[in-house]
């Protein structure tokens, strides 16, 4: 966790700007690699790690004036569509279902 739950817990700012890489979940999915980039931008360098984990796993690292495949593609966690179409976003409903 690179002591980043002390922070998330201690610290209001670290904590709202961990809401925000967070919150790439639901801008529309031609929007999150810029919304990525703006938050590369100004969020500061503790930061970094955390940074680098999303780019490799979840935007898909720049390599010169492309990007390469995320592990995770945009695509698979993107909820904006769910929430504009009031689906649901995870499959808690299903498991809840299957336990009656």
């Amino acid at each position: 966790t690179h002591g980043f739950k002390q922070n998330y817990e201690t610290d209001i700012i670290f904590a709202d700007n961990i809401h925000k890489i967070l919150a790439l979940a639901f801008l529309e999915s031609n929007q999150v690699i810029s919304g990525f980039e703006s938050l590369c931008s100004n969020l500061g360098d503790e930061y970094q790690s955390i940074l680098d984990y999303m780019e490799d796993n979840y935007i898909g690292r720049l390599r010169g004036r492309s990007r390469r495949a995320a592990t995770f593609p945009i695509i698979f966690w993107n909820m904006a569509a769910r929430v504009k179409n009031n689906m649901h976003r995870t499959n808690n409903n299903i498991e809840a279902w299957h336990r009656k």
